[in-house]
């Protein structure tokens, strides 16, 4: 039997520490899993010690966490990557040419051959496997805005340091199939049909829509307040109603306000949840995205940094059922303020257990267990 420290670990992947006596800790406090890297990148130059940009010292690195778990009779671990394609975000990219989605969405409208996307998609999924990775943060299914303008087609990337970048690509482009929403929705579920062909987890996001942000409107570092109607957002979240009725894994949520609740941004919203369960029937695995964002700071702003980590914890929890972090610093501050309010809140404890159970089950679905 699980304590409820345990199993409130499972709930959390965050980014791989710089050291090997931390990663065998977060283990030992069941971890529910790491994402290797950030975004396209090695986050620091002491991390590269422990994984490279080619295919062998990422296949050990991996044998190494599996091995973690195994000697310490954990759970198996989901490995995580952000694999969108392109420049940045694709971790993979020193091994694999797998190309930017705009690339793909382009091509799909020239020609209309979808073989050759599939093909593409088949391979990196094959080069996942090879390596143990078992859930992708993609396809990104936000439809651009018309003209392929804003967030969606050059992002900055904002960084203290730009030696903290193993290779300091600071712009990502073209991250969006296309501005022409037929194309998302046959690009984005052909991508999603096959990585859960190969026992990968894809995380379609971001929930309702990142599409319709301005190029200033970046959520790493401001909380937008989308001014659409209920018409226009179920205009933009046509590809997840579709991908639903095709048994959809998993989806990741957006730091953004939507009509469907102006008091609290999608993330963390319990009407924006309600809406997504209820109406539109996902049944799936919800991540939170990554909540060191200054959309979330500024969400919190009244209260201090450490306040911030254990209210947002609580609160995504409540309305998701993976917390995504890459500051691996925090998992025990965020864990410990979730077992707090679990050990005070029966209905919050329940809330836990039923997430901790799904999460279980969706490791027996990819063969983790």
């Amino acid at each position: 039997m699980k304590d409820l420290k345990e199993k409130v670990g499972q709930l959390f992947i965050c980014r791989t520490p710089d050291n090997i006596g931390q990663i065998e800790m977060f283990v030992n406090e069941n971890i529910g899993g790491f994402i290797i890297g950030k975004g396209g990148e090695i986050v620091s130059k002491s991390q590269s010690t422990l994984e490279g940009d080619n295919l062998e010292s990422l296949k050990r690195f991996v044998k190494l966490l599996n091995r973690l778990s195994q000697k310490n009779k954990k759970i198996p671990l989901f490995l995580a990557i952000d694999g969108e394609g392109g420049k940045y975000f694709n971790r993979l990219k020193s091994i694999s040419d797998y190309k930017s989605p705009r690339f793909y969405g382009k091509k799909f409208e020239k020609d209309g051959n979808l073989e050759f996307f599939k093909r593409e998609v088949k391979k990196f999924a094959e080069l996942m496997n090879q390596i143990g990775f078992n859930i992708n943060f993609a396809p990104l299914v936000d439809c651009a805005k018309k003209g392929y303008k804003g967030y969606l087609a050059e992002e900055g990337v904002f960084i203290k340091n730009k030696d903290d970048l193993i290779k300091s690509e600071v712009i990502a482009a073209n991250r969006s199939y296309s501005d022409k929403m037929e194309t998302v929705i046959t690009l984005g579920l052909t991508a999603m049909r096959i990585f859960q062909e190969h026992n990968i987890i894809p995380t379609l996001k971001h929930f309702p829509s990142y599409g319709t942000l301005k190029k200033n409107q970046n959520p790493h570092r401001v909380l937008v307040k989308l001014k659409l109607s209920k018409n226009e957002i179920l205009a933009q979240i046509e590809p997840y109603k579709k991908a639903f009725k095709n048994r959809c894994y998993a989806i990741m949520k957006g730091h953004v306000i939507t009509c469907l609740d102006w008091n609290a941004p999608a993330s963390l919203s319990v009407k924006t949840d309600k809406f997504l369960r209820d109406k539109l029937n996902f049944d799936g695995l919800a991540v939170v995205d990554e909540l060191h964002m200054g959309a979330i700071k500024q969400y919190y702003s009244r209260m201090n940094c450490e306040e911030i980590l254990k209210k947002s914890a609580v609160d995504a929890l409540k309305v998701n059922d993976i917390i995504l972090t890459s500051h691996p610093e925090d998992f025990i501050v965020m864990r410990d303020a979730i077992v707090k309010e679990a050990n005070k809140n029966e209905k919050f404890l329940e809330r836990v257990n039923k997430v901790y159970n799904k999460i279980l089950y969706y490791k027996k679905i990819i063969n983790l267990l």
